[in-house]
């Protein structure tokens, strides 16, 4: 009976130490989760690229005028630059100036670069002021660049006007026009007004019984400063 007693209680103690084994091997265990942190895009304007070009090359924003401003946008964060928006402002609120407001660019990756070219068209109504831009690249995750400042001064409509100042007539036989005898004229055109002429015509009617050998009754002058001059000769013949 003791033998038997002993024998259970030996017995029970190996089934507690066991219990107690399973429950330090299950204390023991633990789970580690690792992220790697974000890589942020860094945006910014490289030195040198931010310019001003126009028509004429007169550095200004003339009436009815496409001019643009450009400048080189660049990566050089450690993460790709999402959605990217341009947001374009004018504080001064010149009138006749129109440019695109917003415009998206999508993504830019590490160590890459964009040009960018924002197109300004002026009207007859652009005033005399100064045009202050305002650029800024917007980001999906709010990592975008600085503003962009930068004015230039805008130009109202100046008139030309266009006159024949002088004229010469020559022939043959001298100063006495005879039939069947070819003569020329000559006209000199110029700009008396104070704003730039552009795409000028010039009509010769010719009267009946006459005509223009040198075809050129109807030219085209591309354009004549203030002040400047040009000659027309025209070639004609009476029947």
């Amino acid at each position: 009976m003791k033998r038997l007693l002993i024998l259970l209680l030996v017995l029970l103690s190996f089934g507690v130490y066991a219990q107690v084994e399973l429950s330090g091997e299950s204390g023991s265990r633990y789970v580690s989760i690792t992220k790697d942190p974000p890589k942020p895009p860094f945006l910014e304007i490289e030195p040198g690229s931010l310019k001003f070009k126009d028509q004429d090359g007169n550095d200004l924003i003339n009436a009815n005028e496409e001019s643009y401003i450009e400048f080189t946008l660049k990566n050089t964060g450690l993460g790709t630059a999402l959605n990217m928006e341009l947001i374009a402002s004018e504080a001064n609120s010149i009138p006749g100036l129109s440019f695109a407001r917003k415009d998206n660019l999508g993504n830019l990756e590490p160590d890459k670069s964009r040009h960018l070219k924002i197109p300004i068209s002026s009207t007859m109504n652009t005033a005399d002021g100064k045009a202050s831009f305002t650029f800024q690249i917007k980001e999906l995750n709010g990592f975008g660049s600085d503003p962009i400042h930068f004015e230039v001064e805008t130009r109202a409509f100046i008139p030309p006007m266009i006159k024949v100042v002088d004229y010469k007539v020559t022939s043959q036989s001298g100063n006495t026009l005879q039939k069947r005898r070819p003569f020329d004229v000559q006209l000199l055109v110029q700009n008396i007004g104070q704003g730039a002429a552009k795409d000028i015509s010039i009509h010769l009617p010719v009267p009946d019984n006459m005509f223009c050998l040198s075809g050129n009754e109807n030219t085209q002058i591309q354009s004549l400063d203030p002040g400047e001059q040009q000659l027309i000769e025209y070639n004609l013949i009476a029947n």
